[in-house]
């Protein structure tokens, strides 16, 4: 393959261009018609016309062979299957195909190219996304979505702009919000079951959408057009039914009652359409297009665009790339700021070497609750334990609100203190100015909800049970904290959940209504009545807290730490931060990263009265 390719005289502006000739042969006439081509070089500054084709490379152990400049060149099935369908049968057609245009055997105008991928997508004429071949009844699929999108978006799903579609369910006085509502509520119960079907749901969880990559690629692109098979589908069609398919979906939950759930009759069926709920994942990717092209907001930025592809929810899993380093490099030509921040793609590097050097930049942005990201489950062992795993499934932080698009901070633990580096020259060690506030005495349960036992009622038992101990413990022992009664009453409910109550725009500090859903929630006999809403709000931030326990510290402070956090691993402030870290010494002034931490009573700056030491603290 390497015949095929000259060296690029600028790697920065120049690229290759793929013209693929009319078919020789009709699909019809042979299984394996030839796929002739050729490559050619060409400068981006001459503005040269194309399309660009997103896809998936699929499997790398089997290929097809297609011709170029009359060389046999092997490419993945998927993509030949793509040129296949793609293909004109009396003209030529120009495209941009990362796997050819750019030689992928030559690291450093791999780098290149990349780095300008922003700009190839977005001076195509318009990007072909490739979902595959025709399957599971996906002809039917396009069209319901053609039909879908096209009637929701006359409703008006595509006029929401900003926190619109948050604030839909409730439009209170907003006319034009409440305008939109009766159109789409009117629809949505038009439309009812058909947004339940099938090949609806398999067209949403196709491997197309789990691709980093096609973030960017969807993105930048002036116009998109979906294909699958031989179906096609403007972009912007399908925005609109993704987005009303996910607000009636949500909306046909909420209006079915417990009766109705469990009933002989419709509790069946009812059960086995909301089981058919599609992959949230394509609805991540119109979003993020709709605030780039600024319809809907302010663009995203690089954190927020990391937030939104790694991090795992119940109804969606993180986005994957075939090289795990791509998970950052697929998303920095989004952002023009990451040039600011000393990030390019580098393909010399290992990913270890990425993840260290984005962590790093991120921190010193003043994004250092990123270190809440690098959890114990990690896919590459010899990571720093301060560097998060991008190539992993990351949980959202409990102290960080889930909503991407929130800047909402839920606590203030460093207060007015801004992220202080300190000069190091490992590259694998970080120096952060902070206040070690103390140490762990003693740890209840692990609580650990997961996805086959989001709320296990036993093992709530104990979390509250030993919760209520350290705080009866610690305010009858006279701590060092206040010795307010209300306060350590309120503990026994407040730390359990963090101190957070759900809205539907992300989280908050709990409210004392709360109280009540704690009370009922406790009640020995609360798995077998029908919950109330302020109880299933308190369940779900009891769901969202993964993988913690309770503790007590030495002087008095009681609060939730990883769950495997032990006696011994201090309590400390990172400067910058939004919430405590937890950290074990490895060695003489060095210390291992444990993670994040919920500390009742400092966790609005108030451990920064203490009159403790600022320290440098170095994470290894």
């Amino acid at each position: 393959m390497q015949s095929i390719y000259h060296s690029l005289l600028d790697s920065r502006s120049t690229i290759r261009l793929l013209t693929l000739h009319p078919a020789q042969a009709s699909l019809e006439e042979s299984d394996t018609p030839v796929l002739t081509c050729t490559l050619r070089t060409v400068s981006l500054l001459e503005s040269p016309s194309y399309v660009a084709l997103s896809y998936t490379w699929g499997n790398s152990t089997t290929s097809q062979i297609i011709h170029i400049n009359g060389e046999p060149v092997p490419v993945g099935e998927n993509l030949a299957a793509a040129l296949s369908h793609i293909r004109k049968p009396d003209r030529l057609i120009t495209l941009w195909v990362d796997a050819v245009c750019i030689n992928q055997e030559d690291n450093l105008e791999r780098s290149h190219q990349v780095s300008i991928m922003a700009v190839i997508y977005s001076k195509a004429e318009y990007v072909v996304a490739w979902l595959g071949v025709a399957a599971d009844h996906s002809d039917k699929a396009m069209d319901l979505y053609s039909t879908i999108g096209t009637q929701s978006i006359e409703a008006g799903i595509l006029d929401l702009r900003g926190n619109d579609l948050r604030n839909l369910a409730n439009p209170g006085e907003d006319e034009r919000l409440s305008r939109i509502k009766h159109s789409l509520d009117a629809y949505a119960q038009e439309a009812d079951l058909v947004l339940f079907d099938e090949s609806l749901t398999a067209l949403s969880k196709r491997e197309y959408w789990t691709r980093t990559w096609i973030v960017q690629e969807l993105t930048v692109a002036q116009h998109v057009m979906l294909m699958c098979g031989s179906k096609t589908l403007p972009f912007r069609t399908f925005s609109g039914a993704s987005n009303f398919c996910g607000y009636a979906r949500t909306r046909r939950a909420n209006n079915i009652t417990p009766d109705q759930w469990k009933d002989p009759v419709q509790g069946p069926d009812l059960q086995a359409s909301m089981a058919r709920a599609p992959s949230a994942a394509p609805n991540i990717i119109v979003g993020i297009r709709r605030r780039y092209q600024e319809e809907t907001g302010d663009r995203e930025s690089f954190y927020g665009l990391l937030k939104r592809t790694c991090f795992a929810y119940p109804a969606r899993d993180p986005l994957k790339a075939t090289k795990s380093i791509d998970k950052i490099y697929g998303l920095l030509g989004l952002d023009p700021g990451t040039n600011q921040l000393g990030l390019y793609p580098d393909y010399d590097k290992t990913p270890n070497e990425a993840y260290m050097a984005t962590t790093r930049a991120l921190i010193a942005d003043g994004q250092i609750n990123i270190l809440a990201w690098s959890q114990k489950h990690k896919n590459i062992q010899d990571l720093a334990s301060w560097v998060p795993d991008f190539s992993s499934a990351i949980y959202p932080p409990c102290g960080e609100n889930d909503l991407t698009g929130s800047t909402e901070a839920i606590y203030n633990a460093s207060g007015q203190e801004s992220v202080s580096i300190i000069p190091n020259e490992n590259p694998n060690v970080i120096g952060l100015r902070g206040i070690l506030i103390d140490t762990i005495d003693c740890v209840g349960a692990p609580w650990i909800p997961t996805l086959q036992e989001p709320y296990n009622y036993d093992g709530a038992k104990s979390y509250f049970d030993d919760i209520a101990n350290f705080c009866k413990f610690e305010w009858e022992r006279g701590p060092k904290l206040d010795q307010d009664t209300k306060k350590w009453v309120e503990g026994t409910w407040r730390i359990p959940c963090a101190d957070q109550e759900g809205k539907y725009s992300g989280r908050d500090r709990a409210s004392p209504t709360i109280h009540g859903a704690f009370l009922e929630v406790k009640q020995p006999n609360a798995r077998y009545i029908r919950p109330s809403k302020a109880r299933l709000n308190y369940m779900k931030v009891l769901q969202s807290l993964h993988d913690r326990r309770s503790f007590s510290s030495k002087e008095g402070y009681v609060g939730l730490a990883p769950a495997h956090s032990k006696s011994g691993d201090i309590i400390c402030i990172l400067f910058g931060a939004d919430f405590p870290f937890i950290i074990r010494e490895a060695v003489k002034g060095q210390y291992e990263l444990v993670g994040e931490a919920f500390v009742y009573g400092i966790m609005d700056g108030e451990g920064l009265e203490l009159g403790k030491e600022v320290e440098e603290i170095f994470l290894i």
